[in-house]
């Protein structure tokens, strides 16, 4: 029940960030691979059938992140880069070509924010996380500059 007050606190906010922003272009998914997790609605996910706003809004900006942690809001940080240094505090390390094998680690977690340099390759991990059911994976929208840029704090 958590799970689904968490995705409906997140699909009401990101319905405030949309019409703030103004309307944007429709977003089109392939079908998940053969060797994709359990879709939404399955049984596997308890039966959830997660509104298909929530799985539009993939990004996640650096101030929004930044108030989620203030919170106290239980959000995993996976750095998908090869280095640690200068990455954010407490971030998980699993290195972008490791997650194919070591997804099934976050498949607990309430939430995810994947996080790369820029915010490209973090973005495809989210989308793939999904892919395998892990509909609670997001991207640091600019990655790891935008959150330098916004006064983020990093670790050496």
């Amino acid at each position: 029940m958590g799970m689904l007050r968490r995705v409906a606190g997140r699909v009401a906010a990101g319905v405030v960030r949309r019409l703030q922003r103004g309307p944007e272009p429709p977003v089109t998914r392939s079908a998940p691979p053969p060797e994709a997790g359990p879709a939404a609605g399955s049984p596997e996910l308890g039966g959830a059938v997660i509104p298909a706003e929530s799985l539009q809004t993939i990004g996640c900006d650096p101030q929004e992140l930044r108030e989620r942690l203030d919170a106290g809001e239980a959000v995993v940080i996976v750095d998908l880069r090869t280095t640690r240094a200068g990455g954010l505090p407490g971030a998980r390390h699993i290195p972008l070509e490791s997650l194919p094998a070591r997804w099934q680690e976050l498949a607990d977690a309430d939430e995810i924010v994947l996080v790369d340099e820029d915010g490209t390759t973090s973005e495809q991990a989210a989308r793939m996380l999904r892919d395998r059911g892990l509909i609670n994976a997001t991207s640091l929208v600019g990655g790891l500059a935008a959150w330098r840029e916004s006064g983020g704090p990093t670790v050496d």
